[in-house]
């Protein structure tokens, strides 16, 4: 690994958006199935967060983006996040659509119904366990995103606990002498 770049997200599921912080850094849980990245995300932020010599010498290599998130009101009661196999989906089933926030505009992606989609999530997760998935990979041959989503659990009263959590995403580019 030669360098990493990270942003933070902190997620308050059905909390109102009034009052959301400017950059969309406090958002409600997405209950719809979704992968973070885009075709080329990673290529479009390495550009706009490099020089651009400097951008070209790691886009030559391996480039992952990657998501780290946990909850820090656990453990997790309702709304655990559910990712999805990244072998177990059609890649022809994802939707590209943008993200306008006001400091970042970009691409994501959401995920047609598939029923090849293998999904797990964590039961009751603590604060102190953290889930480690792809949102993009530029290697060819393996698995490029992992769709997930939070969910409501169908024992529980929605309102009854409010989850809430950080996520950060790192860009990790290796293979290259940068």
């Amino acid at each position: 690994m030669r360098d990493a770049l990270c942003q933070g997200l902190v997620e308050r599921p059905h909390a109102s958006l009034e009052g959301a912080k400017a950059g969309g850094l406090q958002l409600p849980a997405a209950d719809l199935v979704h992968n973070d990245q885009a075709e080329a995300s990673a290529i479009r932020r390495t550009r706009a967060s490099f020089p651009p010599g400097y951008a070209e010498r790691l886009l030559a290599g391996r480039v992952r983006m990657l998501n780290l998130w946990r909850p820090i009101n656990g453990p997790v009661e309702n709304h655990p996040l559910a990712v999805c196999d990244g072998s177990s989906y059609d890649p022809s089933k994802l939707l590209e659509a943008d993200i306008i926030r006001v400091t970042y505009t970009g691409h994501m992606m959401y995920a047609l119904y598939d029923p090849g989609m293998a999904w797990y999530y964590m039961g009751r997760q603590r604060d102190d366990e953290v889930v480690i998935f792809q949102s993009d990979n530029s290697k060819d041959g393996v698995a490029k995103y992992v769709p997930h989503s939070a969910f409501a659990l169908p024992d529980k009263d929605p309102e009854e606990y409010v989850r809430m959590s950080i996520e950060v995403t790192a860009m990790v580019f290796s293979g290259t002498e940068a």
